[in-house]
C-alpha cells in the first residue's frame, strides 16, 4: 500500500543506513543529473549514510557520463552483471555473457543494435519474443528482462536485486537497512530487496504499485524530495 507524505515522513525514521538508486529516469533525466540531484546526494552522505548505483548501463558508459561516480559506494552495473566497488576500483563478474552462437543468431535476424558488455546483451524492447524464441531453443539459462524500451540478456538469476544482496553481504546488511529507489519494470528485483521502496512521479505503473511511496516530482526532482524528508525524519 502506498504511503501518503505524512505517514512516509513517520516511516523513514528508520535506520535506513544504505540508499539505492536507479540511473536514468531516477537520478538522471536525458542521462545526466541535475547539480541540484547531486546536491542533495551530497547531503545524504554527511549522515552517514552509504549509497550505492544500480543500472542496466555498462560501467565504462557509467564512468564516461557520470564524472560524480565516486559518490556511490558501490555500482552495480549491467542490471547486475557488474559490481563495482569505487573506492578500490575493484570489479566483479558475476555470471556469463550468451554464446557466441546467440550473438551470431541475432547479427542474421537483423536485430540491432545490439550491446554486449562483459555479461549483459542488451537490444530494442520490441525484439523481446525473437530473443525468447531464441533462448529457448539454444536451451540458454539466460532470461530476458525488459525496462521501457529496452530489452536485456542477462544469466538467470542475474538481476539489479541480486546485485543488491550481493553488496549487502559484503557489508553485513540485511534489506531492512535499504531504501530503493526505482522508475523502470527491471527495478522491480530492486525493489524485492528493499526495505522501503520508493518510485518517481515518472515510473512506470508496474512499479508504483509495488512502491511505498511514490514521490511528487519525477526523476531528480523525486529524489530531491526523499532526500528532504529523509534529512528532517
Amino acid at each position: 500500500m502506498k504511503m501518503g507524505m505524512k505517514n512516509v515522513s513517520y516511516s523513514l525514521k528508520g535506520n535506513f543506513s544504505l540508499l539505492a538508486f536507479d540511473y536514468d529516469g531516477t537520478l538522471a533525466t536525458g542521462g545526466s543529473v541535475a547539480p541540484s540531484t547531486l546536491d542533495a546526494l551530497k547531503d545524504l552522505l554527511i549522515t552517514g549514510r552509504k549509497l550505492v548505483l544500480v543500472s542496466g548501463r555498462q560501467l565504462p558508459e557509467l564512468i564516461d557520463i557520470f564524472p560524480e561516480l565516486a559518490l556511490f559506494a558501490w555500482v552495480i552495473a549491467e542490471n547486475g552483471g557488474v559490481i563495482h566497488e569505487t573506492a578500490t576500483g575493484q570489479s566483479d563478474v558475476i555470471g556469463d555473457p550468451p554464446p557466441a552462437e546467440f550473438l551470431r543468431a541475432l547479427e542474421e535476424r537483423g536485430i540491432e543494435p545490439v550491446a554486449r558488455g562483459r555479461v549483459i546483451v542488451a537490444t530494442a524492447s520490441s525484439y523481446s519474443d525473437t530473443l525468447l524464441t531464441l533462448i529457448q531453443s539454444m536451451a540458454l539459462t539466460h532470461r530476458v528482462i525488459l525496462n521501457k524500451d529496452s530489452a536485456m540478456i542477462l544469466p538467470e538469476g542475474v538481476n539489479k536485486g541480486s546485485g543488491l544482496l550481493w553488496v549487502l553481504k559484503r557489508l553485513g546488511l540485511s534489506k531492512e537497512d535499504v531504501i530503493g529507489v526505482g522508475d523502470g519494470e527491471n527495478d522491480a528485483d530492486l525493489f524485492r530487496v528493499s526495505g522501503l521502496r520508493v518510485a518517481v512521479a515518472n515510473a512506470v505503473s508496474e512499479l508504483k504499485e509495488m512502491a511505498d511511496w511514490v514521490t511528487p516530482g519525477s526523476a531528480g526532482s523525486g529524489v530531491e524530495q526523499l532526500s528532504e524528508l529523509l534529512l528532517n525524519a
